[in-house]
């Protein structure tokens, strides 16, 4: 189900950027890649799939010294611009149950694609970064045994949806979370993490001041104050994944 700030924050910006990167094949599946290195990112998008928005971000990680890889998980069919906020929320909802599906969808991607850094790009070590949506897929991987084919060792996520205390008690590795003002409290999240072995390497950042959405495709850049806060929550990514990759 769609979070009810996901719904309100409104549809994408348009945003005028040329990526640094390149698209090329995981398997199948088209991956923008960009930047090199022993650590490694795969980057989760949000809904709506490749932005201008976030090829920056990406392009960001690289310049920091990062190895990224954004893979298309949604394959060519992220939800529709024009369709945003939905007016019949149940086929968002479908969508999330289908496309969006972590255990059917979304995981048989990811795995490759941290294979795929390790075997093929150099990665000796590799973290996951999710937006929106994809931050509870971020919290799904690192969910995921950290030494097993496919596992990560850190994960993060700005203005998340759907983080809940039940998906954090499954996490394996530090995280770094970040909400939005639009988002809900993260604290009940919080307590469940502090328990954990690690829990003291985990981090957290509200942007009370910021819009669901306002470090991808609904960023507006050109705006001195959400630019601000992306490089903020950039900068934040950054030096988390520095410390725990």
């Amino acid at each position: 189900m769609a979070s009810a700030a996901c719904c309100a924050a409104g549809p994408p910006v348009a945003c005028d950027y040329t990526p640094k990167g390149t698209i090329s094949k995981i398997g199948d599946v088209d991956t923008y890649f960009v930047g090199s290195g022993p650590k490694a990112l795969v980057v989760v998008y949000d809904i709506f799939g490749f932005s201008p928005q976030l090829k920056q971000v990406c392009d960001m990680f690289a310049a920091a010294g990062f190895n990224v890889a954004m893979p298309d998980f949604c394959k060519g069919n992220p939800w529709p611009l024009e369709n945003f906020p939905p007016k019949d929320r149940s086929e968002l909802g479908a969508w999330f149950g289908t496309t969006g599906k972590w255990e059917t969808s979304i995981r048989p991607t990811f795995i490759p694609a941290v294979a795929h850094m390790k075997e093929h790009r150099g990665a000796e070590v590799v973290g996951v970064t999710g937006f929106c949506w994809g931050g509870m897929i971020a919290m799904k991987a690192a969910s995921l045994d950290p030494d097993a084919e496919g596992g990560v060792k850190a994960g993060g996520t700005v203005h998340p949806a759907m983080l809940s205390a039940e998906l954090a008690q499954d996490v394996k590795v530090p995280v770094l979370i970040m909400p939005s003002g639009e988002d809900p409290d993260h604290l009940p999240v919080k307590e469940v993490l502090d328990k954990k072995p690690f829990g003291d390497k985990c981090q957290y950042r509200r942007f009370d001041d910021m819009h669901h959405g306002f470090c991808a495709a609904r960023g507006d850049w050109a705006n001195a104050v959400q630019a601000t806060r992306a490089a903020e929550a950039i900068d934040a990514f950054v030096k988390f994944y520095t410390a725990n990759l």
